[in-house]
């Protein structure tokens, strides 16, 4: 499967999109713990400051597990349709992205997606 240069520039931020969720929320919870969050409490509400970063929080999370559904669907696929890559790595990537999706799509990515032509010890 041949992507055009536009596509596999979207396909490397939708990649590593989830990792800038989990950073978001680290963050939150890190301003939370530390008390940093209660800085805007002068300003609105105390009780409205921490649902709001919650709700963001929500909705961060709802957005990035839609893209990790449409992601599972690409990248699966494309490893059905990708014959340049053996067998078995192609039966271990497919179970990868179960496994551990940020990793394994990370990798399949810079092997088989990103180059035009894969590595020779990737074949």
């Amino acid at each position: 499967m041949r992507l055009s240069p536009n596509l596999k520039f979207l396909v490397a931020l939708a990649t590593i999109a989830p990792l800038f969720g989990i950073f978001f929320s680290v963050a939150f919870m890190g301003a939370v713990t530390l008390g940093l969050w209660d800085l805007w409490a002068q300003y609105l509400p105390v009780r409205t400051t921490e649902s709001i970063g919650w709700s963001a929080a929500l909705a961060g999370g709802a957005a990035f597990s839609a893209l990790h559904f449409i992601l599972v669907v690409f990248y699966l696929a494309h490893i059905v349709t990708n014959h340049a890559a053996p067998g078995l790595g192609r039966i271990l990537f497919a179970v990868g992205i179960f496994l551990v999706p940020g990793i394994v799509m990370a990798l399949y990515f810079l092997l088989y997606i990103l180059p035009e032509q894969p590595p020779p010890w990737a074949l």
